[in-house]
Parts: structure tokens; sequence; C-alpha cells
């Protein structure tokens, strides 16, 4: 009797300490890192889109956990032309969070022993596959998951101008390869080429194309039915209509007339769903034991630091996923293409994400500032502070050092003064660099930079001059003045100086906005850059022979002299920032 009574005390105390335990534990599970609460969750989105509504274009969002939507959110329009809103239907382009898919395609042939992360690529390539390797040190796919095979940055060969030029991964791949500035391993200098190439391994390996490989063991498996993959959605029908409807904007919400990115390299920037898909998605990256990965072991190594921050012990990369705040639990990758940008966040330890899409180019207010605001909450400072002051010039490690592009590096120079920018100063491997998480920046001496500077400062300079010089000879020869004792000479330096300035400003336009022309415009473009070079040194030599037929006066001296520095400033220019290398196209 005494046994019984005792027994049911026991059982009494283990239910009264489960029933405060059960509603602890699942208040805990209801918390985003933010401190916020599920509840919470609704009324912190509404009043942010609110508070930034009059610089929105179009948002779709949304706060989940492994076992759904916490919060769904759609705001602003789809097409403000004609006032079609944002809604569940709206599809928009996840830019470079699709490498995810590549990083789990990678992972998933990892777990069944088709892919080892450290073995040289070559392994997996056709025979001399990679032409433009500086080193002899293997690129593994550690290295393509890092970003650190020392690529050059690549614009021309990304993406094609239209839907009927869009040509195989392959053949793009192997068309337009970037110079390998950095040995592997050494240097993070985020690839997009790194990227497709690895989903080009992809196809090696498995023996399909990489978009039939995703859609059967990434999208089916997680239920995504309104996902496309293909650079002409032509995988897709339904997503094909649904983004026929959507417009893009800029971030001052002007319109881009024509939003769509045809991208040749595929695999690292093109994927394109509704916000349920991208959940979905977000959803099977957080579920340890989903239809993903077979073995929970492949998901812990997934999720485990790969790279680290400069020579630090503050990881910077888990895999292809960025680190946020060197915290490898929780991490994230964001996206821009010519017409939208999405980000995706996930806290590991919580169980939890946020998913953002926009419909405008290179926005940050919601892909950033809302999973800040309402995901994340106030950054711990003692989680990593850059320990490192630095006064001076950098250029990020992610440029174009050669070939006709080289004047990227000009747009890519940042002055610091005096801030606290970079976590880590290393030294190794004989490439000082300021490291930050996920991205590396180079040391630039004041003497380059200026020299950058003042280089385009003069060719300004000397093409206004020579402007200005044509239009006073044509006044005066409308005047009926006396000729000038220099000649044609003195008119063809002045004239050779002309096209450059109009062949800059497209090139510069669309180093910014990212809109392009076809192909064949720039090649052109660098081939007309060649042919002035060459007829300003045979106009150099020239007026270094040419006698004058008369006596020429000082005044006419010093024009002449002015006029050959002029073609030696043009020379120099279209020479240090490689205009005249049209076959590096």
């Amino acid at each position: 009797m005494k046994m019984k009574r005792l027994s049911c005390v026991i059982c009494a105390l283990l239910l009264l300490v489960s029933g405060f335990a059960l509603p602890t534990f699942a208040a805990e599970q209801n918390v985003l890192p933010s401190g916020l609460t599920y509840d919470e969750v609704g009324q912190a989105v509404e009043a942010y889109a609110e508070e930034h509504q009059k610089t929105m274009a179009g948002v779709s969002t949304a706060v989940f956990d492994r076992n759904g939507p916490v919060y769904e959110g759609y705001f602003g329009y789809a097409n403000r032309e004609d006032g079609i809103a944002v809604d569940a239907q709206t599809v928009m382009e996840w830019g470079s969070v699709t490498k995810l898919t590549v990083w789990v395609s990678v992972m998933q042939l990892w777990e069944q022993g088709k892919i080892n992360l450290n073995e040289d690529i070559k392994t997996y390539l056709p025979e001399g596959f990679l032409k433009n390797l500086s080193f002899e040190k293997p690129i593994t796919m550690l290295d393509l998951m890092n970003h650190s095979a020392g690529f050059e940055e690549l614009v021309f060969g990304l993406n094609a101008d239209s839907e009927e030029s869009i040509i195989p991964l392959e053949e793009a791949l192997a068309r337009y390869q970037p110079t390998q500035r950095f040995e592997p391993g050494v240097v993070h200098a985020y690839s997009n080429y790194g990227a497709a190439l690895a989903g080009y391994i992809v196809e090696r390996v498995s023996g399909q194309s990489f978009d039939a490989y995703a859609k059967e063991h990434i999208f089916a498996p997680l239920g995504m039915e309104h996902t496309s993959l293909k650079p002409d959605l032509s995988d897709n029908s339904w997503v094909r209509t649904q983004r026929e409807l959507l417009h893009c904007y800029r971030t001052d919400l002007t319109q881009i007339v024509n939003g769509r990115d045809y991208v040749n390299l595929y695999p690292c920037g093109m994927c394109i769903s509704t916000l349920e898909d991208f959940v979905k998605f977000g959803q099977g990256l957080l579920d340890t034991s989903g239809p993903l990965f077979e073995d929970p072991a492949t998901y812990e190594e997934f999720f485990s630091p790969s790279a680290y921050c400069g020579e630090t012990d503050v990881p910077s990369w888990c895999h292809g996923f960025w680190t946020l705040y060197g915290r490898p639990s929780l991490v994230y990758h964001a996206g821009n293409t010519k017409g939208c940008s999405a980000a995706l966040f996930l806290d590991l330890n919580t169980g939890t994400g946020i998913a953002v899409m926009t419909n405008q180019q290179g926005e940050s207010i919601f892909n950033y500032g809302l999973p800040q605001q309402v995901f994340l909450g106030e950054r711990d400072p003692s989680i990593v502070e850059p320990d490192n002051i630095y006064s001076g010039f950098v250029d990020t490690s992610r440029n174009i050092w050669t070939g006709p592009l080289k004047l990227y590096r000009l747009i890519n120079l940042t002055a610091i003064d005096g801030v606290q920018t970079y976590f880590a100063k290393t030294d190794s491997f004989g490439v000082p660099r300021y490291s930050s998480l996920g991205a590396d920046y180079l040391p630039v001496s004041t003497s380059t930079a200026i020299l950058m500077y003042v280089s385009i400062a003069l060719w300004v300079i000397v093409s206004v001059f020579s402007f200005l010089r044509l239009l006073t000879r044509l006044v005066k020869r409308l005047c009926r003045k006396e000729k000038s004792p220099l000649g044609a000479w003195g008119v063809w330096s002045c004239l050779v100086q002309l096209p450059m300035p109009l062949l800059l400003l497209p090139l510069a336009q669309s180093l910014m906005t990212l809109e392009w022309w076809p192909m064949w415009c720039y090649k052109l473009l660098f081939v007309l850059a060649f042919l002035l070079c060459l007829a300003m040194a045979i106009l150099f030599v020239r007026g270094l022979l040419r006698k004058a037929k008369a006596e020429l006066t000082k005044k006419q001296k010093l024009l002449r002299f002015i006029l050959m520095v002029n073609l030696l400033i043009a020379i120099w220019n279209i020479i240090y920032w490689n205009l005249f290398m049209f076959w590096k196209i």
C-alpha cells in the first residue's frame, strides 16, 4: 500500500515537472534569434514594410522553421505600372542564392563517395579543359566552395544578351575562362565562374544536366513545383508564364525595361521561384532528417567551418555558406540579378530562417535590413570585432586585373580612413591582405592609387583639349584664317582622341548598371581601341620624324609638344588599362 502511494507521488511529481518543462521548451522553440516570439513576427515585419514603403517596389518575405512558415508577407507591386500586387503566385529570381543548389548537389555526391572535396578538380573535367591557370597547385572542390580557386571576376560570358543567344553550360565555361590571379586556397575572391564550374562537375559525375539533377534530387524531394533553373525557363512553363508578368526596378524605382537575365553559367544564379518554394528550400536545409541527405553526418559536415578569416580561428565559410558574425550556427547567402535580389538567412541552433525576395536590382533595405531587424536582432559585439585600424586604399579581391575590363578595378578601389573594417591582417603565401568574413581586400599603395586616378584624369583633360583645339581650327577655317603650319598631322593628332570617351562611357555604364549589349558590340569596341592606339603610335612617331615645311614659332612648337604629350597620355592609358586586348573577351 505504501509502495502504491509512493508511486502515485512520484508520478504526480513527474507530471508536475513535465507540465512546467514542456511549456518552457516550447517557448524557447518559438523565439527567433532576435528575441521576437512567433506571435510578434508579423507585426514587426509589417511595421518595417510600412516604414520603408516609399523605396519599395515589391517584396515577398517569410519567417519559417523546420515545420513550416511562421509568417508570410507580400508587399508592394510585381508591376507598378499596371497596379499588379505581389502575391503568392509572384515569382522572383534568387540570383546567387542559386549557388546553394550547387553545394547541396556536391555534398550529396560526396555522401555517395563520388566526389572528394580535396581532390584536384581536373579529375572530374575533360583533359585540358582549364586553359588559364597560372599555378601548379591544384584547385579542389573545397576551393570552389570557399571561393578560393584564385579566379578573376568574370563579366563577359556570364550572361547572354537574349534567349536566342544562350549557349550550353559546358561551351560557356570553355569559351569564357577568367585568368587565375591567386594561388588556390590563399585568397578568398567570390567567383561566379567557380560555382558554375562546380555545377558542371556535378553534371560530369552524375551523368545528368545540372538542371535535371537539381530537379530530381532537390526540387522534387522538397515539393518545389514552382521553381525553374534553366536559362530559358523551359523546365517549368508555369514559372515562365509568371515571370513575364513581373516588372523589375532600380533602387530609385525607375523601371528596368528588360529586366530578364539569360545566364549562360546558370548554376551560379538562374533559379527563380515563388516565395513558397524558396521557403521549402530553406526548410530542407534546416531539416537534419529531411530528404536532401541520407546521413545526418553529411548535414553536419555541410554546415561545419570550411575556411577561416585570415589566420584567425573565426569561421568565414561553411562549404558555400557565409557565416554571420563569425558564428557557424548563423549562415546565409544573398544574390542579385539584373532585376531582382534575394536573401536566405538560417539559424541552425533554433532551426529557424528568413527568406526575402524583391524585384529591385541591388536592393538592400529588405534583403539585409529586414533580417537584421526582425530575425537576427542587435549584433553581439562579443562575437567578433575588427582588430585592425587601417588607413589607405584597398582593392577587393573580387576584381578584374587583366584585359579590357581592367577599368573595373578603378570602380572597386576604396579609400579607408582609420576605420575598423577588417578582421584580420594576413601576410601568408606572399599576398598581404586584410580579411573580413567571406572576402579579402588587398592594400594598394598610395602611389599606385594616385597613378590610376591621375591617368584617367589626364586622359579626360587630353580629350577636352583635343575637342577644343579642333573646334578652334574649324572656326579659323570658316573665317578663312591662315592654315596651321602643323597641317594635317595636328588635326589627326586631335581627331584620334575623340572616339575614346565615346567608347569608355558605354563600357562604364555597362559595368555599373549590368545592362549589357550584344557581345559583338564589345568586340568591336575593343578592336577600335586597338586601332586607335596603333594610329596614335604612328602619329607620335611621325611627329618625331616629320619636319615642318615652314619655320615654327615658339607658340607653335609648344602646341606641337602638347599634342605629342597628349598622344603619349592616350597611348599610356590604352595600354595601362589593357583596352587594346580585344582578344581577351
